[in-house]
């Protein structure tokens, strides 16, 4: 049998004070009783409060079924976005291993040919090719190259070759297109 403290005068007994003194002390403030909902009173209330729990699960249905949807569409444009990015990248990277063959092939050209042919069409490339190019070459033929070369067009060239001058900025790259179905 469980004995239980909750009697006021025992309790009091334990803690020391008399059951007069207990019974003085304020009892708890009542919780406030909620306010009843008046019944409702025409049918149009009744009804409207049978299904207002059906329609908040219809609405959170709602509500989430669009959420999933637009999830899964971002999903998708993720997934496109990044298979244009490896396409994207594949181009490049084949673009620069063109170019290296390009330019790998470029420089033999140069260097077997005669060092006045040579020197006048290096001087009629732009900078960066033309740096490129005797960059590419050994130094005997880049010298007998940039000997028949006019002096204002060999510094330019050398110092483009030095690092002094920098290659022309790259053009910037063009705006995305407009997205479809967006109004």
């Amino acid at each position: 049998m469980r004995h239980s403290f909750a009697r006021p005068g025992l309790l009091a007994a334990l803690v020391g004070l008399s059951p007069a003194a207990h019974a003085a002390t304020p009892a708890p403030p009542a919780t406030p009783a909620l306010p009843a909902t008046p019944a409702p009173s025409t049918d149009a209330q009744r009804f409207c409060q049978n299904v207002a729990a059906a329609a908040a699960d219809a609405r959170f249905a709602l509500q989430t079924r669009k959420l999933n949807e637009l999830q899964d569409g971002i999903a998708k444009r993720v997934a496109a976005l990044e298979a244009k990015e490896a396409e994207v990248k594949a181009v490049l990277d084949a673009h620069e291993e063109a170019k290296k063959r390009a330019e790998a092939s470029l420089v033999a050209i140069y260097g077997k040919m005669r060092p006045d042919a040579a020197a006048g069409q290096i001087a009629a490339l732009d900078d960066a090719t033309a740096a490129a190019v005797l960059s590419g070459l050994n130094a005997r033929q880049s010298s007998a190259i940039l000997n028949e070369i006019p002096a204002e067009r060999a510094v330019k060239l050398v110092g483009t070759i030095a690092g002094l001058v920098p290659p022309p900025a790259p053009p910037p790259p063009a705006p995305p297109p407009p997205e479809e179905g967006r109004s």
